[in-house]
């Protein structure tokens, strides 16, 4: 009876040193936010320590069979470019305003009054992740497979687009809510660049089109520890589950704790089957 007893115990404790670790299934996906080479250690737009959530996204996408990676992809002259806007300073903030189809009424000749039907608000960067060039390619060390879906964001001159599904004024959506139905995903786990910016409203939206999201912190990284925390606020408030990557791995810890129960359960099984 007292070996019973001792074998019911390792076999729980083998049991709760599992148990926290999130499955993922054929209805998942990764969501790989903008590990492109602007974004990255000597890109133009470099998130600070942006390349230490290459490993772990490494790490992360064996466990998916839908991967979905992004890009921005602009053309030279974008409208969130400092560059183009004479006078204004790098991470300055201009007004922008479009008609109801998406024409942008900043550009002569201007919107009537009437005719703005959306505003938005658009913070003014550095020439970043200029399409066909060496700046807007993912890492290549992000491990990528023929069957990744890629998706291109911000390809819009008038118009730029943090989230993945939809432009900032969200007059227009990119394919992927499409590509996502199509495959019957209803879970989304998003990693990548930046946590405060692409990574924020790629989640919101995700939420918003009805997807169960997790943020997977440690597979991102942000540009200010102010917007770092208000993002991460605000997407635990509106329901996004905020996760490390162990708890998708399992840590090392778990891990022996795991295999050593096993080996034990092995090793005494015979002692106990003499009584049985």
């Amino acid at each position: 009876m007292k070996l019973v007893l001792l074998l019911t115990q390792l076999l729980l404790f083998c049991q709760l040193s599992v148990q926290n670790i999130i499955s993922t299934g054929e209805k998942s996906a990764l969501l790989i936010i903008d590990v492109q080479n602007c974004f990255l250690e000597g890109g133009s737009l470099a998130v600070p320590d942006g390349n230490q959530v290459i490993p772990v996204i490494n790490n992360l996408r064996n466990k998916f069979e839908n991967v979905v990676l992004t890009q921005d992809w602009h053309c030279v002259n974008h409208v969130s470019f400092a560059s183009v806007h004479p006078g204004e300073a790098v991470y300055s903030t201009i007004k922008l305003e479009y008609d109801e189809n998406g024409n942008l009424c900043n550009n002569e000749p201007k919107c009537q009054p009437d005719e703005i039907e959306y505003t938005v608000d658009q913070t003014l960067w550095p020439d970043h992740c200029v399409k066909n060039t060496q700046g807007a390619e993912v890492s290549t060390k992000i491990n990528k497979t023929s069957g990744d879906i890629i998706i291109r964001k911000g390809f819009n001159c008038d118009i730029d687009s943090y989230s993945a599904f939809y432009d900032n004024g969200a007059i227009s959506e990119t394919e992927l809510n499409d590509k996502l139905i199509g495959l019957d995903v209803d879970t989304l786990y998003i990693v990548g660049l930046a946590l405060d910016y692409c990574v924020f409203y790629s989640a919101k939206d995700a939420k918003g089109l009805g997807f169960k999201v997790y943020v997977v912190e440690d597979a991102t990284r942000g540009i200010s520890p102010e917007g770092i925390s208000d993002a991460v606020q605000d997407m635990k408030d509106s329901g996004i589950n905020i996760i490390q990557s162990s708890e998708i791995l399992g840590s090392s810890s778990q891990f022996l704790r795991s295999s050593s129960t096993i080996i034990l359960l092995v090793t005494i099984l015979p002692s106990f089957l003499k009584y049985v």
